[in-house]
């Protein structure tokens, strides 16, 4: 239910303003003028078009059916139960008649910009109000802010105060955050101071008070915790068919092209959910300070370990379970993350940032949830050692994980999670900081001492596809009588790429080190999310080839090393020159290949494929070329020296007589000193 405020403004209290306002402003001669330059204006002038940005796109009609309002799409906006529009001079001479014979609701109108000069005055704002009042069309206002500091945060509170003096308001009056040279250039906390500076002297008049700005804004710098006040009504610009701001707002601008009868061009539409909307007062008497997880997961990881984030926000060390705030800060803290891992009373950042990713279920493969973690430098250095570390010249993304290095010694001692990021800086939410009566959990806006950032490789979330239900032994072949890849164990997050017989080929983490390792293990040690392809499907090659030379077999398609430390955990075996193999698939630069006694990873470049266009005639070495090299190998097959696999012993019969022998090396030598010019 909309809230309707009558506001008398007695004559003392305007003539103090007056007065105040007089003396600020007594050394203005020439104010400067202002122009709008935001996500929506560029000098005061609506953007149109932005190749970067999707703002503005051709919507149909915003508009009420038998079924509620409907979006551009035409499904139903859920909850939304009046429609408005918003409107300033960049509307000119409106028809309000026609406007009130149309669908909309309501109207916020703005009152002015900027300090409290009659010059910043919006020019329609008393014709507009007058027209509504008139009219009986229920409205608001709003004030365009350019403020960056608290002397001129309080000229705008009396601006907005002095023009609303006489109009009754049916709905808040909303200081406008948006203006990206002026306000955008402050920080989180002049932001919030700032915004409370309006919104107290406001409602101090008898006001209803309210904020608007948009999606990213709200996300990223209205992040004050003045903003959480319960009485403050929020506004939510997002220009698309659905509003997906995940906190709670009372009004979603929708689109700024909308078309209403008596409004020359395009006007911006609004819908209104109602007061239940507002996240009610937090009863100081029963704030649980243990601060449970309320969040529910999507399984979108990025999204779910910043919303498990959020719900810790204000978070603070306590000396025990029950949540009891800590004031003595010479106590040694206790936190719920550090428990969890074993160092209750420990510094908890990295705690923090391993308790959230347990709670949005990512696996351990993503991100690293041993304990070891809970330091920061081993916290690096396991991203680092998955390949997965990006520098401080990185542009980072939502649920990526920043460390600091506040002692400039080349270590990582802080980390957060960030939520976004811009040109200027990186926005988080961190454990273990801010520091006055206890460590909190909190949102910070960072832009020096950063470290790097730990990128997390959240696609992975689309492969895992299975859980090992029991301990079992990982084999190299799909038998248990072949040699064994070490085990899995119970609840091991795996990647299970096809059904081979009684065997699933699997990838699954290494210890802790979220490597992955490819082994068959049996059916019943395994279950399955979904569907897995038998091994038919899967091999997609599946046809024999031959060693070029000596080569490495890996665990997993790289050559990585599994723990970081020493080369022996990355080799499986090693293939002699000449041994034949079956390729079964590709993996980037690998085949994955096996043999009578063993299976992994080898590099492209050391396998000729009997089926592939390597295969030659005369090219028994698989190099390439046709020389003596290859017309010897013959030879020393003749003279029954070495042995030759049968996709050589093919390309090796040059004359076709069936035979292996002297005269085919007799056409190859020919061939490579030129006598010949092929094999016809």
């Amino acid at each position: 239910m909309i809230k309707r405020v009558k506001k008398i403004l007695s004559m003392a209290i305007m003539f103090a303003l007056i007065c105040n306002c007089a003396s600020v402003f007594a050394y203005e001669t020439n104010p400067p003028n202002l122009y709008e330059n935001s996500w929506r204006y560029e000098n005061g002038n609506l953007i149109e078009n932005d190749a970067g940005i999707s703002l503005f796109t051709t919507y149909s009609p915003w508009s009420k059916t038998t079924d509620g309002f409907v979006n551009d799409l035409g499904e139903v906006i859920e909850g939304a139960t009046l429609k408005g529009i918003d409107v300033s001079h960049h509307q000119g001479v409106i028809d309000w008649t026609s406007v009130k014979n149309s669908d909309v609701d309501y109207a916020i109108i703005r009152c002015g910009y900027g300090d409290n000069l009659t010059q910043y005055d919006d020019a329609y704002w008393k014709t507009n109000a007058d027209a509504c009042t008139d009219l009986n069309i229920p409205f608001g206002a709003y004030l365009y802010s350019y403020a960056s500091s608290i002397e001129e945060a309080e000229s705008e509170a009396a601006h907005a105060i002095r023009l609303l003096e006489g109009y009754d308001l049916d709905y808040p009056i909303y200081l406008d955050l948006e203006d990206n040279k002026t306000v955008a250039t402050c920080s989180i906390d002049l932001i919030g101071q700032m915004a409370k500076i309006f919104c107290d002297a406001l409602q101090e008049e008898g006001y209803e008070v309210g904020i608007y700005a948009n999606k990213n804004w709200w996300d990223n710098k209205l992040t004050s915790e003045v903003f959480l006040n319960s009485s403050w009504y929020k506004w939510v610009a997002q220009y698309n068919s659905y509003c997906t701001y995940e906190g709670s707002y009372t009004m979603w601008q929708a689109t700024s092209s909308g078309s209403v009868p008596g409004i020359s061009g395009n006007v911006d539409i609004n819908f209104w959910f109602d007061d239940t909307t507002v996240i009610p007062p937090i009863d100081d008497d029963t704030t649980d300070y243990s601060f449970p997880n309320t969040y529910k997961n999507t399984g979108i990881y990025e999204k779910d370990i910043v919303g498990v984030a959020e719900t810790q926000l204000g978070y603070t060390e306590l000396t025990n379970k029950t949540g009891t705030p800590v004031i003595d800060s010479e106590i040694p803290y206790y936190t719920k993350y550090g428990e969890k891992y074993g160092n209750p009373n420990g510094h908890w950042c990295a705690f923090f940032v391993l308790w959230c990713a347990d709670q949005a279920n990512i696996p351990t493969s993503i991100i690293c949830k041993s304990s070891s973690c809970g330091n920061c430098h081993n916290f690096t250095e396991w991203f680092k050692s998955n390949h997965r570390w990006k520098d401080n010249s990185y542009i980072p993304q939502k649920g990526d994980i920043v460390f600091f290095d506040w002692e400039t010694d080349g270590r990582a001692n802080h980390v957060g999670i960030v939520t976004s990021a811009d040109e200027n800086y990186v926005y988080t939410i961190e454990g273990n900081t801010g520091g006055e009566n206890g460590y909190m959990v909190m949102r910070r806006e960072r832009n020096e001492n950063i470290y790097g950032f730990g990128v997390p490789d959240y696609d992975l979330r689309s492969k895992i596809n299975g859980y090992a239900s029991s301990r079992n032994t990982a084999y190299m072949l799909p038998n248990s009588n072949s040699s064994t890849v070490w085990e899995i164990w119970q609840n091991d997050e795996l990647q299970v790429l096809c059904r081979d017989g009684d065997y699933y080929l699997v990838l699954y983490p290494y210890v802790y080190t979220g490597k992955f390792v490819v082994a068959y293990v049996p059916v019943s040690s395994v279950n399955i999310n979904g569907s897995v392809v038998e091994a038919d499907d899967y091999y997609s090659i599946n046809v024999q080839g031959f060693v070029k030379e000596m080569t490495t077999v890996y665990h997993n398609p790289s050559t990585d090393d599994l723990m970081g430390s020493t080369a022996n955990y990355k080799v499986r075996a090693t293939l002699e020159q000449y041994d034949e193999v079956t390729v079964l698939f590709e993996d980037s630069d690998f085949y994955f290949i096996r043999t009578d006694e063993i299976s992994g990873y080898v590099q492209k470049s050391g396998i000729v494929l009997t089926t592939h266009q390597e295969c030659v005639l005369g090219d028994v070495n698989g190099d390439s070329k046709i020389d003596s090299a290859d017309a010897g190998l013959i030879l020393r097959y003749d003279a029954g020296i070495i042995n030759l696999v049968q996709s050589q012993i093919d390309i090796s019969d040059i004359n076709k007589d069936g035979k292996v022998d002297s005269a085919d090396a007799g056409l190859i030598l020919r061939y490579d000193a030129g006598i010949i010019q092929n094999f016809n």
